[in-house]
């Protein structure tokens, strides 16, 4: 069950307390997903990974375990849209590459161990070329929900995206998104806007001009969603129409976790990033198998759980 109701400044005196005690780096992250995920990179024998149920949380936590000068604690939140423009530049805290960790199993070779899983052996020679069209596919769908979320936080309009049915505003036939459509939902039952949804639609494409990185931009919650509506399309060119295959979304997110290797994460910034943490500290954190996979700095003898 999640606990929620610990506020940042009793999480940072539980930190205090505890580190007294104990010189376990405590690895703060958004939830329990993310430290499921994260646990398979992190020696848990000399960190604590805690998930605190919510990124603003994490990063207050940080604040105040920075300004208390309390070493061994640091917090992975995922970049969401925080990345882009000006950016937050806290010690300690660490994004992920992409907006989330969604895309980042989507933008690794985890999707393409995923999609292996679909194909015939006769056809698995064709996994790339696959991958490459559900990525492009996902993109071309979920970019203008992505930045439709953008500019609803940062312009104040307070849409709303919860249970979005997005099965509604995909022509699967063609792999395209109904983007008037997408706009009306999320404005629904929203009195006094100042835009019309075609001017929030024109607001929306006029920002996509802008050409950010894509997989800041997209959600990873999305682009999971639309894979298992828009594959079942994408297969007919590899394995024929005579055949049918409808995933579903819980399916599909738990194999592309599943699918992600370490090794995967060292080929990341993150990872770098990490790695030149535990050198400024000297501390290892990282089980020694990733760091041994694939060093992104030059490797030095690091003291094993204490900073």
């Amino acid at each position: 069950m999640k606990q929620r109701h610990y506020n940042a400044h009793t999480i940072a005196n539980t930190i205090r307390m505890t580190r007294r005690m104990r010189q376990e780096v405590w690895v703060l992250v958004e939830g329990d997903t993310d430290a499921r995920f994260y646990s398979g990179f992190f020696n848990e024998k000399v960190c604590y990974i805690y998930p605190v149920y919510e990124k603003k949380v994490a990063v207050e936590v940080i604040q105040i375990i920075n300004s208390s000068k309390v070493p061994g604690v640091i917090a992975i939140v995922d970049a969401d849209y925080d990345t882009l423009g000006n950016s937050l530049n806290i010690p300690n805290l660490f994004f992920t590459d992409t907006h989330d960790i969604e895309t980042l199993i989507l933008k690794s070779p985890a999707l393409e161990k995923t999609l292996k899983e679909y194909l015939p052996g006769n056809r698995l020679k064709k996994v790339q070329a696959l991958a490459e069209d559900v990525r492009q596919a996902l993109i071309e769908v979920g970019i203008f929900i992505g930045y439709l979320r953008w500019l609803s936080g940062k312009m104040g309009w307070n849409l709303s995206f919860k249970e979005m049915p997005l099965e509604r505003f995909i022509d699967q036939n063609n792999i395209a998104l109904d983007r008037i459509e997408v706009v009306r939902y999320s404005m629904a039952g929203k009195r006094g806007s100042v835009l019309s949804p075609d001017e929030i639609q024109q607001r929306v494409e006029t920002e996509m001009m802008e050409q950010h990185d894509p997989w800041l931009i997209c959600q990873g919650h999305d682009l999971v969603h639309i894979l298992a509506i828009v594959l079942p399309e994408i297969l007919k060119q590899y394995i024929g129409r005579d055949r049918r295959i409808r995933p579903l979304y819980h399916e599909i997110d738990r194999r592309l976790r599943l699918a992600y290797e370490p090794a995967f994460f060292t080929r990341t910034k993150l990872y770098c990033a990490i790695v030149l943490w535990e050198r400024s500290h000297s501390v290892c954190i990282l089980k020694e198998e990733i760091r041994s996979a694939q060093p992104c700095v030059q490797r030095t003898r690091l003291r094993r759980g204490r900073t």
